[in-house]
């Protein structure tokens, strides 16, 4: 395991499973969407103004993590890595949230 992609390998291992419990609570599209929304918001984003969910958004929400890792492993040891985690961070949190309010009425 290469030491300077630390958070991209873990991130990597890490969003299949995520994924996979989103699909379960989804159940085929009779289920919860929430965790989704929350977990990926990339991947969800156009459930605003669409009914129905990206392919290309959820292709995007797909290696969302491992671009968070990775931006997080070219930053290490750096004075701006605080600064990188806060913001994806403050990123991920906002945009979840944005689309839990503004989310149509198909996705509550």
């Amino acid at each position: 395991m290469d030491a300077n992609y630390k958070w991209s390998i873990h991130f990597s291992i890490l969003t299949p499973v995520l994924a996979f419990i989103c699909i379960l609570l989804m159940g085929g599209g009779h289920g919860c969407f929430t965790p989704a929304m929350l977990l990926f918001p990339w991947a969800t984003f156009n459930t605003i103004w669409q009914d129905h969910l990206s392919m290309s958004l959820m292709c995007i929400g797909a290696f969302q993590f491992i671009l968070y890792g990775v931006l997080i492993d070219k930053k290490r040891g750096s004075k701006n890595q605080k600064f990188v985690i806060a913001s994806i961070l403050f990123s991920h949190l906002i945009l979840s949230s944005i689309i839990l309010v503004l989310r149509s009425s198909d996705w509550r």
